[in-house]
């Protein structure tokens, strides 16, 4: 094989938001791991930024690329105007839809709450025309924007392929890579294209397609996109230097649908095997749900979609009154919503637990604490072809199965006894097999052999995978590079004029007190960066200790912290009162998103300015507390708040408060202080970035009042 001047330059692209999706996270770096130069692209679902964001995970660089939806934009369906207002009922989007929702079911426990309630008859037929009003709103929005039927052309089908590739193509064109590994369909058009405008214009580029899903066999939810889907894989697959998929039966499909010439390269997505049950987790879902040990907990992990079959499994906890149900999931979805209204209308909503993601090597650590692993699909032809990553992730967690009689999923439990079996959709069945599978449950632990973890490894699963790169391209990296852990983390991107930056490890912070300087952050720590900011901090200066507070919520990724708190409580007075008993003694309020406050511009401006009414000393610019000097408190504020002005009391603070770059705070002058008390050392820090993000910061001198 030839041996380039640099290392072969591998892109992983997909469409979506590479956060979550961890099959291509472990590609991409697996393949740094093995020697290549991996650039990772995904699209930016953030609506208004307009440029890349280019951030870098260890070697890898991740790029997310914004689409702009100029063909895919939806039609106003105006052909269809008087249909339109017969079934929206003047509701325009999807927030209007959820507070019609809410204010629903807020009416209906007003009436069942009275002593003298209406009939439920009058009730039920409440109850039904609702759900008839949603159910219409929502087919309107599936099907009013569609112009015709299905032509056959994705181009005009499924116009979204076309705005992904004129997102995409620019950028892959640009990076010149020796691969492009395209994952699902949304990525085939624009990897083909673009693979072949290269090598017109003299670079050898290959590429591969990874179907993580059987297209023809999954139900879209709309009849272009079906088409659309289908005649881009149609069109495209065959011209693919190699095709790669998730289990022998797609491949088989695949290779008969399309006659290929050669099967498609089975990888299985897989947990990476290192470091499970390390002890390096601490988080767990029966932590999280704040349940005992010998309570029986069910975990069901991954998306929720109308294929997956969870309505079953709601309507069956009534008949298992001891058991609960951990939902692992994203984001609250309206099918998650109708899961959790009929939960609560079966009277089982107090057993429905929702948790957050944790990041892919967490996973089987974070499940093990559960008793069994659900997976509840219905018999579509998608979910019949293949062996889902939650059941390697389950296994690896020790948890026997419950699965519905998917083709695959259960001949693989029967042929290993791992869990049992039901009949999908079947209430029943559901229940009778949760309860066998509770019984048994250490007999069939006790199946989960060493052979099968070995073979669910995503170590010996990507192995295929590194070698067909070397065939399909004829280049191999010079090296590997053992340095690159399985745990590597996005984070800013480390070059600047084409020089690559020195990154310091980051330690855990120093805990709160015993240091001249006490800093509090939080809670605001939803992408872990008051968490590496308190690293950093303290990394950097031994006299600053510092505590982390973050307000967790069921969609929210855990992040280290020293307290965690749901600010859903945080108008309530007894909860507010504590928070005032823990905070004010010991550093100033700050400005960055309190945990008294739920905006960062409004609700902090009365605490903060009855606060500085007490402890500000008139004339002067540096707040002080009436004990000895113990305390600093940084106050920042994101792109929310374009002026401290809004935040802080004007006059008194104006002079304190500077935009900066990178700037060195200095403590007032010695005189200022009591003569047994030394001046305190000031230090330097960069926030934020240059036409990006404008941190505003409020120094606090700390001194003694005489």
């Amino acid at each position: 094989m030839s041996q380039p001047s640099r290392p072969p330059r591998l892109v992983v692209l997909v469409a979506n938001g590479i956060t979550g999706d961890s099959r291509v996270q472990k590609t991409a770096i697996a393949a740094a791991r093995d020697g290549w130069d991996v650039v990772l692209v995904g699209r930016d679902l953030k609506a208004k930024r307009k440029h890349p964001e280019r951030l870098s995970m260890g070697p890898i660089e991740v790029m997310r690329i914004p689409v702009q939806p100029t063909l895919s934009r939806p039609h106003d369906g105006s052909r269809h105007w008087m249909r339109r207002r017969l079934t929206q009922f003047g509701l325009p989007d999807k927030p209007a839809l959820n507070r019609f929702r809410a204010r629903h079911q807020a009416w209906l426990r007003e009436q069942t709450s009275r002593s003298n309630p209406p009939p439920r008859a009058y009730l039920r037929a409440r109850r039904i025309l609702h759900r008839l009003r949603v159910r219409a709103w929502n087919w309107e929005q599936s099907h009013g924007s569609q112009q015709g039927r299905p032509t056959g052309d994705w181009r005009t089908d499924w116009p979204l392929l076309v705005d992904i590739d004129l997102a995409f193509g620019p950028v892959l064109e640009k990076l010149e890579p020796d691969i492009i590994h395209a994952n699902d369909i949304n990525t085939i058009p624009t990897a083909a294209m673009s693979a072949a405008r290269l090598r017109a214009r003299g670079k050898n580029c290959v590429w591969l397609y990874d179907a993580h899903e059987y297209v023809q066999g999954m139900a879209w939810p709309k009849p272009r996109q079906a088409s659309g889907v289908k005649a881009a894989e149609r069109e495209f697959i065959a011209r693919a230097d190699a095709v790669v998929t998730v289990s022998d039966q797609i491949a088989e499909k695949l290779q008969t649908t399309y006659r290929l010439a050669k099967s498609p390269l089975v990888v299985g997505n897989s947990p990476v095997r290192e470091g499970i049950r390390s002890g390096n987790i601490t988080a767990s879902v029966r932590t999280r749900a704040g349940l005992a040990a010998d309570v029986p907990l069910m975990v069901y992990s991954g998306w929720i979609g109308p294929e997956r079959g969870l309505e079953t499994v709601i309507a069956g906890l009534p008949h298992l009154p001891g058991h609960h149900l951990a939902l692992v999931t994203g984001r609250m979805i309206p099918l998650l919503e109708n899961l959790l209204a009929k939960a609560e209308e079966l009277g089982v909503r107090d057993r429905v637990h929702l948790l957050p993601y944790v990041a892919p090597y967490e996973v089987a650590d974070y499940l093990s604490s559960a008793d069994l692993g659900l997976i509840p699909f219905q018999r579509t032809p998608n979910c019949e072809l293949s062996l889902p990553t939650k059941v390697a992730e389950y296994l690896h967690a020790g948890l026997p199965l419950v699965t519905s009689d998917v083709r695959v999923v259960s001949a693989y439990v029967n042929q290993h006894d791992i869990g049992e079996v039901f009949t999908s959709g079947d209430v029943d069945a559901f229940v009778a097999a949760v309860r066998r599978a509770t019984t048994r449950r250490q007999d069939l632990a006790a199946h989960i052999s060493e052979p099968i973890l070995d073979d669910l490894s995503w170590e010996r699963q990507v192995s295929k995978l590194l070698l067909l790169y070397r065939e399909i391209s004829g280049l191999a990296p010079d090296t590997p590079r053992a340095d690159v852990p399985w745990t590597v983390q996005e984070g800013p991107h480390s070059l600047l004029n084409g020089q690559t930056v020195e990154r310091r490890e980051l330690t855990a912070w120093r805990p709160l007190g015993g240091t001249p300087i006490r800093l509090g952050l939080g809670p605001a720590n939803y992408a872990g960066q008051a968490a590496a900011f308190a690293q950093a901090i303290c990394r950097d200066n031994p006299k600053v200790s510092a505590e982390v507070v973050m307000n967790m919520q069921p969609t929210t990724r855990e992040y280290p912290a020293n307290y965690y708190f749901d600010a859903s409580y945080s108008r309530d007075l007894d909860f507010q009162l504590g928070q005032v008993a823990v905070y004010l003694p010991q550093a100033t309020p700050t400005c960055w998103r309190t945990p008294l406050s739920r905006s960062s511009a409004n609700s902090t401006a009365k605490p903060f300015r009855a606060t500085c009414r007490r402890y500000v000393r008139p004339g002067s610019r540096w707040l002080c507390w009436p004990t000895v000097a113990r305390f600093v408190t940084l106050s920042a504020t994101g792109s929310g708040t374009s002026s401290p002005s809004s935040t802080m009391p004007r006059k008194a603070f104006q002079k304190s408060c500077r935009k900066l770059r990178s700037v060195t705070f200095e403590w007032p002058r010695k005189s200022d202080y009591r003569p047994s008390l030394p001046p305190r050392t000031c230090w330097r820090t960069c926030l934020g970035r240059p036409g990006h993000r404008w941190w505003w910061i409020l120094t606090t001198g700390c001194v003694t009042l005489r």
